[in-house]
C-alpha cells in the first residue's frame, strides 16, 4: 500500500485546523447562548433545560483536540519518512 505521506499530513493539518476553527466558533457562540439571570437559577433547579448548543460544544471541541493530535502523529510520520527516503 503506497500512502501519499505529504498529501496525507497536508490534508490532515487543513482538517485539524478546520476543526479547530469551527470549534472557537461554537464556543464563542455557546457562551452568548448560556443561560443568564432567573434561567440560570431555573437551570440550577433542573427546572429548565441547557441550550442544545451549551450541551455539544465540548464534544466538539474534543473532536478539534483529537484531529490536531491525529495530525501532528501524521506530520511527525511524514517526517520519518523523509528522513529514511533521503538517506
Amino acid at each position: 500500500m503506497n500512502i501519499q505521506h505529504r498529501h496525507l499530513s497536508s490534508t490532515s493539518g487543513a482538517l485539524a485546523a478546520t476543526a479547530s476553527i469551527i470549534s472557537g466558533l461554537v464556543g464563542i457562540i455557546a457562551m452568548f447562548t448560556a443561560p443568564h439571570g432567573v434561567h440560570r437559577v431555573a437551570l440550577a433547579l433542573h427546572l429548565a433545560r441547557q441550550p442544545t448548543l451549551a450541551r455539544v460544544a465540548p464534544f466538539i471541541a474534543a473532536f478539534a483536540v483529537i484531529a490536531a493530535a491525529v495530525a501532528g502523529v501524521f506530520r511527525l510520520y511524514s517526517w520519518r519518512r523523509e528522513r529514511i527516503q533521503s538517506r
